[in-house]
């Protein structure tokens, strides 16, 4: 039982640490005039953690399959790189939705607005989840696998 919740534990600080800093980017990034960060970062934060983050397990799994599948010939480190690149574009896209719905709503302003905060948060976004791939995830999956 005791490794069991450590290994919730784990997930639950990552997620929660990797979640916060994306979505404090971007609230930052889109945060309109006289609107607290906290008020607005708050529940951006909270759906990124509840909703996308576990989507986004199954997509690294389902991509990395599809990766190998796509690419068989391809080096293990750049399919890594691949995958990296990949996720961060379609976590921060998914992200950055979720970000402008809720700091700007679906106005006419919502594709420059979801740029904009897209655009603030794919650099780190990239860095992120290229070391996710190649030194993160490895070692969780032998801490989860143990």
């Amino acid at each position: 039982m005791n490794k069991t919740l450590t290994k919730v534990s784990l997930l639950a600080a990552m997620l929660l640490t990797l979640t916060g800093l994306m979505t404090a980017v971007m609230t930052y990034a889109g945060l309109p005039d006289g609107q607290r960060f906290i008020d607005a970062w708050l529940p951006v934060w909270m759906r990124a953690a509840l909703v996308i983050a576990p989507l986004g397990f199954a997509l690294m799994y389902l991509m990395s399959k599809v990766i190998s599948i796509v690419f068989p010939n391809m080096a293990a480190g750049k399919q890594k790189i691949l995958l990296g690149a990949s996720m961060a574009l379609l976590m921060e896209s998914m992200m950055a939705s979720v970000t402008t719905l809720q700091l700007h709503g679906w106005g006419a302003g919502f594709g420059g607005y979801w740029v904009s905060i897209l655009i603030a948060a794919l650099p780190v976004a990239v860095a992120m989840s290229l070391a996710m791939t190649f030194f993160i995830k490895p070692r969780l999956d032998r801490v989860l696998s143990a």
